[in-house]
């Protein structure tokens, strides 16, 4: 951590790559749907809050994991390099780590194609952080000192390679999530929209009915819509029959005109049932 804070604080590096994990996100979810994250009204702390609620479980064994192998270095590694049991030739085993690193990522980016560019970022991430580490034990064991310009310079260069993990892993689990929605809209909450005019929504799966006099306050309703987001006060809606090919994003604002009706449908005794339901406009 004192290594880290040579080049910024450690809170500072953390809040960017939660914004900079959820904004990717975002954005590769968008663009497998359709549309852009511009029109999205999201402030930093939403895209930070919707990658902690992602990361929750990776960042709590993340953080285990360093704290064993702090205490590893501390118990074990420490005293054996103050007692000259340790081999010399460990801190350069570990600068040399790449050779191990390198291989094993472009296997296992054959094995597994989609996830080749997360193994690839890994591989360097774990190629410096070995770096950094056999240098603090060849230190431990001879004394000298390193130039701070080069610690700085591997340390800045660590820390783009952690903004490449993040990026890499945002965009699996953003098309990963995009995929699971496209497949299955029917897990997004049930929107029924009510207008006094036809908003002339064409897409697989809406219908339009029309309904009651002229005096009615509204004339028209659509089913068939699923709710993907809410931004401000505007509504992205999908069709709960999704295809590729002639579905699109609709974008409703929140009016005094437009009432909408939400509810979520579970499977109960066979049959749907609606368990909530809230209304928007007068």
């Amino acid at each position: 951590m004192r290594l880290i804070a040579t080049i910024g604080s450690p809170i500072a590096i953390a809040t960017g790559l939660l914004f900079y994990f959820g904004w990717v996100r975002a954005s590769v979810h968008a663009k497998q749907l359709g549309y852009d994250t511009a029109i999205l009204d999201w402030s930093v702390q939403d895209y930070i809050l919707r990658s902690i609620l992602v990361l929750f479980i990776p960042l709590m064994l993340l953080i285990a994991l360093m704290l064993l192998l702090t205490w590893l270095h501390q118990r074990l590694v420490l005293p054996m390099a103050d007692a000259g049991r340790l081999a010399a030739w460990v801190p350069r085993a570990l600068r040399g780590a790449w050779l191990v690193w390198v291989p094993v990522a472009v296997a296992l980016s054959v094995v597994a194609v989609p996830l080749s560019g997360i193994t690839v970022a890994m591989a360097v991430t774990a190629s410096l952080l070995c770096a950094l580490y056999g240098d603090v034990l060849e230190r431990r064991l001879t004394g000298r000192t390193s130039t701070s310009t080069a610690k700085v310079l591997v340390l800045v260069l660590l820390t783009l390679a952690v903004f490449w993990d993040v990026e890499r892993l945002a965009n699996v689990v953003g098309e990963g999530y995009a995929t699971q929605i496209t497949a299955n809209p029917g897990q997004l909450l049930a929107v029924t929209v009510y207008s006094p005019k036809s908003l002339e929504i064409h897409a697989p799966g809406v219908v339009e009915t029309k309904l009651g006099t002229s005096e009615s306050a509204y004339r028209y309703r659509y089913d068939g819509l699923r709710l993907v987001q809410r931004s401000g006060d505007r509504y992205l809606l999908m069709s709960e029959h999704w295809d590729a090919r002639a579905s699109r994003i609709i974008v409703l604002r929140e009016t005094d005109a437009i009432r909408m009706e939400f509810s979520h449908d579970i499977a109960e005794n066979g049959s749907q049932v609606a368990v909530h339901c809230a209304e928007l406009g007068p």
